[in-house]
C-alpha cells in the first residue's frame, strides 16, 4: 500500500497517524504539492492549501482525505474509529465538518501550516 502526501499538509499528517494507529503497512510517498499545483492548477484551480491525498492499494486507488481516511479506519487491524450507531457517526461528522470550515480557513489565514509552533 502507498500513500501519497505533502510537506506540511494537515490531511497527509492526519492519515499517517491513522494509519500507524490501524497497525496498517504502508510507504509514504512524499510528493511535491509544487509540481502537483502546476499540473492542475488550470483544470481544478488549486492554491498551495488545496492539495490531493491519494492511496493506491494493490488495484485499488482512492484521494481525498475523507475517501482515504475512512479506507484507512476500516482496513486496519485495530477497532473502528468510527461508531457503529447512525446517530452518534452523523454527530461525529457534523464536528468534523464544522471544525474544518471553521478552524482550517483561520489556520490558513494566519499561515499557520508549515511553521514551527513555539510554545512558552
Amino acid at each position: 500500500m502507498t500513500l501519497h502526501c505533502y510537506e506540511n499538509d494537515l490531511n497527509s499528517s492526519k492519515a499517517i497517524l491513522l494509519g500507524l494507529c490501524r497497525n496498517l503497512k504502508f510507504d509514504v510517498v512524499w510528493d511535491d504539492a509544487d509540481q502537483n499545483h502546476s499540473q492542475f492548477s488550470n483544470i481544478l484551480k488549486l492554491n498551495e492549501s488545496d492539495t490531493v491525498l491519494c492511496i493506491h492499494d494493490g488495484d485499488f486507488s482512492t484521494s481525498g482525505a475523507s475517501s482515504v481516511l475512512t479506507y484507512f479506519n476500516i482496513k486496519g487491524g485495530a477497532p473502528s474509529l468510527l461508531p457503529k450507531k447512525a446517530r452518534l457517526l452523523a454527530e461525529q461528522y457534523y464536528w468534523i465538518q464544522l471544525l474544518t470550515d471553521k478552524l482550517e480557513p483561520m489556520l490558513i489565514d494566519n499561515h499557520c501550516y508549515g511553521k514551527e509552533v513555539q510554545y512558552l
